[in-house]
């Protein structure tokens, strides 16, 4: 910190304001975490110059691909992303960091606390312009001070470089050196994990559920479920692990014991869940959750466990109305509805619902073979929809009773339907 620095008023490291109305925000999307530097830059800025700050920053604290409380004794999965919006010169615009830029060789850049004239307290600072020949990674170690963090070193020069006195165990830290050295600097968890504590934002319950492998062998076990909760699915996913899924969540269990795996939100219960066998991952399986009110999630084999990824609603852009979830299922998710049949065919990100040659057939069961063709079972018989297309057409190749309520496809692609009144009719290896 240079002599203008030290006359200005010193700014608390660790603290920052984390509501809406505040230069640096962090919000929880789902699981994901992201953290918002604002920046409003002066003096030599311009539009070029905004953007080589933005990226330094950018990638930088990305590049750590972080996960609040990976690693640690309690898994959590709520990756950070670090984002960095800019606005150059104008009038000073409230909630945003005021930055001054100079361009002058070996300017120590500093960040200070400042009472801009239309907000509180605000931390802001003069950062050396980049085409003055500065370090690497400069601007993502000042952003680290907008985001509460203290420096690593200590060092009582007012001249550039920075290269003494780090302090014990931050050698690899951005905060303790910028470039210099055998390692790229780089921000460290206990940071990270700082910035996220002091905003308030935690990693929700249901994103921080895991099964740690125990490598156990199989036997037959209970375990108590919640009072009052029907068992509607059970996976066996390997000769260790078996999940079973009702109302409150998804519960393992092994020869030893069982726990939960997953609690969907607050006021929400799991509709229906569906194994996807066809991309085993460490010789477990990932399953598709769909929560009543349209909510749909990945759940993600892992070395260290299973972990939950949101994968959007399904409710999202139409009318949910009195809807609910009743199954999802396959590659290009396919979620049944009470009203509608709905597709996403971008990983969750968006909905449509799926009715083109249906007519007016209620689709009271969905199912999916190896081949990805997708099953419907309606009053008037079985429709299919092929991988090429997203068109349903009357499958012409089942001749029996066409009541349809329930379908069930083996792995021998032979469909089981459960005709209303009718019992159970078998088709041999569909075609």
């Amino acid at each position: 910190m240079n002599e203008r620095a030290k006359r200005e008023s010193p700014f608390t490291p660790g603290i920052y304001a984390a509501a809406d109305s505040s230069p640096t925000t962090v919000e929880a999307f789902g699981c994901r975490l992201v953290v918002t530097i604002k920046l409003q830059l002066f003096g030599t800025a311009d539009d070029s110059v905004a953007r080589i700050i933005k990226e330094d920053i950018e990638q930088k604290w990305n590049d750590t691909h972080y996960t609040v409380g990976g690693g640690g004794p309690a898994f959590s999965w709520c990756p950070v992303t670090f984002k960095v919006l800019t606005v150059v010169g104008g009038d000073p615009l409230p909630y945003y960091h005021y930055i001054t830029l100079i361009r002058e060789r070996n300017f120590r850049s500093f960040v200070a606390s400042i009472i801009p004239p239309n907000a509180g307290y605000s931390l802001g600072g003069t950062w050396s312009d980049p085409r003055s020949d500065t370090s690497k990674n400069l601007y993502a170690h000042e952003a680290g001070h907008l985001m509460g963090l203290a420096d690593q070193y200590r060092d009582d020069s007012t001249e550039n470089p920075v290269t003494a006195h780090i302090f014990s165990g931050h050698e690899n830290d951005l905060m303790a050196r910028l470039g210099k050295g055998p390692n790229p600097s780089m921000p460290t968890s206990p940071e990270i994990d700082s910035i996220i504590r002091a905003s308030g934002v935690i990693c929700p319950q249901y994103c921080c559920q895991t099964y740690i492998l125990p490598g156990l062998p199989y036997q037959s076990y209970s375990i108590p479920l919640p009072f009052g909760n029907m068992v509607y699915e059970v996976f066996p996913i390997n000769n260790n692990l078996t999940i079973t899924a009702n109302g409150n969540g998804l519960w393992w269990q092994n020869s030893k014991t069982g726990g939960p795996l997953f609690f969907p939100p607050f006021g929400t219960s799991v509709a229906n869940v569906y194994k996807d066998e066809q991309h085993p991952v460490n010789n477990l399986f990932p399953l598709d959750l769909a929560l009543g009110t349209g909510q749909v999630y990945q759940i993600n084999p892992t070395l260290q466990g299973y972990y939950p990824v949101y994968r959007g609603n399904v409710f999202a852009g139409s009318s949910a109305g009195s809807q609910s979830i009743l199954k999802i299922t396959g590659d290009d998710l396919y979620a049944l509805g009470s009203t509608y049949t709905y597709v996403s065919r971008d990983g969750g990100a968006t909905w449509q619902i799926d009715s083109a040659g249906l007519g007016n057939n209620f689709v009271f069961d969905i199912a999916l073979d190896s081949l990805q063709r997708v099953y419907a079972a309606t009053i008037n018989g079985l429709f299919v929809q092929l991988p090429d297309s997203n068109i349903w057409k009357r499958d012409t190749s089942y001749t029996g009773p066409s009541n349809l309520l329930r379908i069930f496809v083996d792995r021998e692609n032979r469909l089981f339907l459960a005709v209303n009144g009718g019992g159970l009719n078998m088709e041999r290896e569909h075609r």
